[in-house]
């Protein structure tokens, strides 16, 4: 069964309004580094119907 989990994210925002993660803790406690990051784009929000970085 797929259920959906809300997890906790460190990232470094800088002065040019750019986000970068940095770990992600797990619900069990465990963090795992962000090591790379294979793609960054702007992408339409279905939801609220803005462009933002997906």
């Amino acid at each position: 069964m797929i259920r959906k989990v809300y997890v906790e994210v460190t990232a470094k925002f800088d002065t040019e309004r750019n986000i970068t993660p940095l770990a992600v803790a797990w619900e069990d406690g465990t963090v795992y580094e962000i090591d790379r990051i294979v793609d960054k784009r702007r992408a339409a929000s279905l939801r609220t119907r803005t462009n933002s970085l997906k």
